[in-house]
């Protein structure tokens, strides 16, 4: 009976952090932050840096959907005076509000992105490399084609809503006593290590793991072609959504 407890509020969690991912991943910050709050309250009053970056990112989707008076004021309003109380927070506030600055060409850098790896994993193990959250290292590497400076693209990269939904999710774990890293990519991990080994002695049909965020319908299709050759079993691209939250 306490097993089918644990198992039901164990498949409970992964729902409600999986559905909260999704939220920041689809630009739903309000909706993610509502449901954080419903899960603990505690979580993001706890956590200055992890609330101020989900107000940040919802500052991002603001201005990705060119509102830019609510975006003004919601930064004057909502993250000013956190960037006063957490002076450590300013760099970053002043990089997401040059963004208004600049005309980004969204649908070319999203169409980028697919074709590529993104710029930041979004995994928990890169959260605290990337989201630390330092824009100043998200910012390396090359900007957009029409000359937009690497900070601004990295911001509006959808691998920036990654590695915010992974700081949640980790901060989640934690509060819920699991750890803050997810257990299923390293599992996945060490099944395709096996498989390596076990392959050097023997064929058969192989598992296609795709967890670095790399992907796009056209590679998909193209990994897909190789499986039918190989007799491969590709995993759906989804299946990375599950892995970064288990």
């Amino acid at each position: 009976m306490t097993t089918s407890a644990s198992q039901e509020a164990d498949f409970e969690s992964i729902q409600n952090r999986m559905t909260i991912r999704q939220a920041i991943q689809q630009g739903n910050i309000v909706e993610a932050i509502e449901r954080v709050n419903d899960l603990n309250p505690e979580i993001l009053d706890k956590d200055p840096s992890l609330y101020f970056h989900l107000q940040q990112q919802r500052l991002i989707e603001l201005i990705r959907q060119k509102k830019i008076d609510e975006a003004l004021l919601f930064a004057q309003h909502e993250l000013a005076p956190r960037g006063e109380e957490h002076p450590e927070f300013l760099n970053e506030l002043e990089q997401t509000m040059t963004l208004l600055a600049y005309d980004v060409d969204l649908p070319a850098l999203e169409a980028a992105a697919a074709q590529s790896a993104p710029a930041r994993s979004g995994t928990a193990e890169d959260t605290g490399a990337c989201q630390g959250q330092g824009q100043g290292q998200a910012g390396e590497g090359e900007g957009a084609s029409d000359g937009t400076p690497p900070f601004v693209a990295a911001l509006l990269h959808p691998s920036h809503r990654q590695a915010t939904a992974a700081q949640v999710n980790a901060a989640i774990l934690t509060a819920q006593s699991h750890g803050p890293t997810p257990k299923l990519p390293n599992l996945l991990r060490m099944l395709a290590w096996g498989e390596t080994l076990l392959g050097e002695r023997a064929d058969f049909p192989k598992l296609e793991m795709h967890l670095n965020g790399s992907g796009g319908a056209e590679k998909e299709r193209e990994k897909e072609k190789d499986g039918e050759k190989s007799g491969a079993v590709a995993v759906p691209s989804a299946a990375e959504d599950v892995a970064m939250v288990l």
